[in-house]
């Protein structure tokens, strides 16, 4: 039996794929539930081939992203999924360490129910997109492998200087912030090298 594919996704943030006839789908939401056909995809029922069923839930995940989260400001960037620590909101992240949860080339695998610390965080090239006079493509931290924040002080109860930049540079590149065009832009600021992150 051809069967369509969807994915169906909880008011809770969770996500379930349905392989059903396109007919049967409306039997699968319930109330509040939110049902997104993956558009020219069907598949042989049963699907028991392990690498069949990985390819099917990979395909629905990565459709489904795309028409939660059409717009994506960041680019191809991923840098923070890698570089930064998250230990908040039920999400354990060590840093220098890809997220569980990245596919380096389609990003957030679960960003319709990302964590808060990944839903509010901005970094400076990202703010800076949104302005008159928005950083380069160059200076794009999957670019650069530099990270650079505002001063985070406020999460440990400090008081942030508007005029600090936090430098966060991968592991995997430590000469990445004394390289152009990162070392030119952060000429003449005040900054802080992140070497290490508290609680880890």
């Amino acid at each position: 039996m051809t069967s369509a594919v969807a994915g169906i996704l909880k008011p809770d943030g969770g996500l379930r794929i349905v392989v059903t006839p396109l007919w049967r789908m409306k039997y699968h939401v319930q109330r509040g539930e939110r049902l997104f056909v993956v558009p020219g995809f069907t598949v042989q029922e049963p699907v028991t081939d392990s690498s069949e069923q990985a390819g099917l839930i990979e395909r629905t995940q990565r459709y489904v992203l795309s028409q939660v989260s059409p717009t994506n400001h960041c680019g191809e960037c991923r840098q923070c999924c890698k570089t930064l620590y998250i230990n908040e909101d039920g999400l354990t992240k060590p840093s220098h360490q890809w997220c569980n949860h990245c596919d380096q080339s389609a990003g957030c695998m679960i960003h319709w129910k990302r964590p808060k610390p990944c839903r509010t965080y901005e970094c400076i090239w990202l703010k800076s997109q949104k302005t008159d006079t928005p950083m380069s493509t160059e200076l794009r931290p999957d670019k650069t492998h530099v990270v650079l924040s505002s001063d985070t002080a406020v999460y440990w109860g400090g008081t942030p200087d508007p005029n600090l930049i936090e430098v966060h540079v991968d592991r995997d590149d430590p000469q990445a912030a004394e390289r152009e065009p990162i070392a030119g832009y952060l000429r003449d600021k005040k900054t802080k090298h992140i070497t290490y992150y508290y609680g880890e």
